[in-house]
């Protein structure tokens, strides 16, 4: 089994910063390096283990949010990255409970009869301020899945 190992993020950091510079694959795989399972037990603290987590595509170009306009590559690989490199489960449950959050339902239908109480609107943060995007985008964007969310908000 192989397992990718990401650098320490000063690299990456200064890639991504660049405002005109497009981030590919054979980018990101330069700043990796592939492991045996048993050459991870010997790698020191300070390098990030991700196992098998990959950013997905997005949401659609059929999005009505229309986040791929509003939330570029490099933002979403920033967060990406800076969600993966928290640590502990702890921290990414702190940066969910951050970004996630939860407004009553807008409207009732008639008989009343929906279990559903509660929305959950997903933000980021770019440039100093939060950014509403869709949950196939924030999903996608953060490799998570809904039921980790969901677990995340029941907690609160």
């Amino acid at each position: 089994m192989k397992a990718k190992v990401f650098l320490k993020m000063g690299v990456l950091e200064r890639l991504i910063s660049m405002p005109s510079v497009l981030i590919t694959d054979s980018d990101l795989n330069r700043l990796s390096i592939s492991y045996d399972e048993e050459q991870l037990k010997e790698i020191s603290a300070g390098i990030k283990l991700a196992m098998g987590k990959e950013m997905g595509v997005g949401c659609p170009e059929s999005c009505r949010n229309r986040c791929r306009d509003k939330f570029h590559n490099i933002e979403r690989l920033r967060a990406f990255t800076s969600f993966w490199t928290l640590g502990s489960k702890k921290h990414q449950q702190e940066f969910l409970e951050q970004h996630v959050y939860s407004l009553p339902v807008h409207g009732r239908t008639v008989s009343g009869d929906s279990p559903r109480t509660r929305t959950l609107n997903y933000t980021f943060n770019v440039e100093g301020s939060r950014l509403k995007v869709c949950k196939t985008m924030f999903l996608q964007t953060l490799a998570v899945s809904e039921k980790t969310v969901r677990n995340v908000m029941r907690i609160n």
